[in-house]
């Protein structure tokens, strides 16, 4: 299993817009993201420039043909080209089978 926790900060001001812009995201790829289990889109309730999300695949191959779709690559274009979002962070752990099994960082 692989399972990717990525982080990331946004203008306030664009919170809404962001927020707008992956709900419309995630339900235009839904049929495109075979083998995720997990697929979310988080706001930090405590913080409002902070948004995450969160996905699990069964193995790389799901995992490699998600992120090779075109509307993966474009949305991900967009948002690298956007001043919405300042810092993105990414962890990815593989071959955790339980939580005891990835490592924490």
């Amino acid at each position: 299993m692989i399972v990717i926790f990525s982080s990331f900060t946004v203008d306030p001001s664009r919170r809404g817009r962001l927020d707008a812009e992956m709900a419309a995201f995630l339900g235009a790829t839904a049929d495109q993201r075979r083998g995720a289990s997990i697929y979310e889109h988080l706001a930090d309730p405590t913080d409002p420039a902070k948004v995450f999300v969160f996905q699990t695949w069964p193995d790389d191959d799901d995992f490699t043909v998600w992120s090779q779709q075109p509307a993966f690559s474009k949305f991900l274009d967009r948002a690298r080209a956007s001043d919405m979002i300042t810092d993105a962070n990414a962890a990815v752990f593989q071959g955790c089978a339980t939580a005891r099994e990835c490592p924490s960082q």
